[in-house]
């Protein structure tokens, strides 16, 4: 029976970073021949569509993509499986309410193209320096982004379907406090209208019921496939849906401990999982771990 592999991007499968060729090279034979061997690939990333094409040219093969954390699913022929735009009056409404509040350092929004619209709020200027700089040198890993208030409102107005809107607070342990009081003002206000997760210092927001999880179900269902063929992995917290509803759960050992206990096993790279499918007895008992842990 064929399987389904479905991966988050940074810090899963493009971990640890490779500048030059994209990923690792255990990485990028392992998705070879797992292809090879009659299986299917699908890419699930809080990221739109900048990483897709380059992936693809890395491994040989067209991809399936879960976008914007299923805002958006997509087939590796790049049709459209299912489309969850955010209401615009709703992004409109977050950005008005958070704007200027709990140290938010700048504001990321996305939708189905390349680029990333942002407006800096609090930002150091010399941060925003550096990372123009490092940006510049990311090769692979460069960004397409439009900067400014005025692009960004431009964006937001004109209409066109908006997957994703994202708060940044701060950097490393401060931002992520910050990011932990604004949600619960967040979930009360909002929460009965969107999906909110947090990664670490910034707040993921999409559409309600909208999730990896709900793309992966999505995909699955639309190819006729079982539950039990679909392998998951990731590392952070827009992760967790997929943990939760696919029982063969992989997360990276260097995920935070409150990701980690919704996943059944703990790899290093994603190349390790290649050892569970030489040895099927490794998953026999994926659905009782599942079923048992305790969150």
């Amino acid at each position: 029976m064929s399987k389904i592999l479905v991966t988050d991007l940074d810090g899963t499968l493009l971990y640890p970073k490779r500048r030059w060729t994209i990923m690792t090279r255990s990485n990028k034979a392992f998705i070879k021949d797992f292809i090879a061997k009659g299986n299917d690939v699908v890419l699930a990333s809080g990221r739109n569509t900048r990483m897709l094409n380059p992936i693809e040219r890395t491994v040989g093969s067209n991809l399936a993509f879960i976008g914007c954390n299923g805002g958006y699913v997509r087939d590796k022929d790049g049709k459209d499986l299912a489309t969850h735009p955010l209401p615009v009056e709703l992004v409109r409404d977050i950005y008005l309410e958070l704007k200027d509040k709990y140290g938010i350092y700048m504001w990321f929004m996305m939708d189905d193209s390349r680029k990333d619209y942002v407006v800096l709020d609090r930002a150091p200027r010399g941060l925003l320096v550096l990372g123009k700089i490092v940006n510049s040198l990311s090769l692979k890993y460069k960004e397409d982004y439009e900067l400014g208030v005025k692009k960004f409102v431009a964006r937001m107005n004109s209409g066109e379907p908006i997957y994703k809107l994202m708060p940044i607070f701060g950097i490393g342990e401060r931002g992520s406090q910050w990011a932990s009081e604004a949600l619960v003002p967040l979930r009360e206000k909002f929460g009965d209208k969107v999906t909110l997760a947090q990664t670490s210092s910034s707040i993921e927001i999409t559409a309600k019921g909208v999730s990896k999880g709900s793309g992966v179900s999505t995909y699955i269902k639309e190819k006729g496939m079982d539950p039990d063929q679909v392998i998951v992995v990731g590392d952070s917290g827009n992760d967790i849906s997929m943990f939760d509803e696919f029982w063969h759960s992989f997360v990276m050992d260097k995920a935070p401990s409150s990701v980690k206990k919704h996943a059944v096993h703990v790899i290093r790279r994603v190349s390790d999982i290649s050892q569970y499918l030489e040895n099927p007895v490794l998953l026999e008992n994926d659905r009782k771990l599942m079923a048992s842990r305790n969150i």
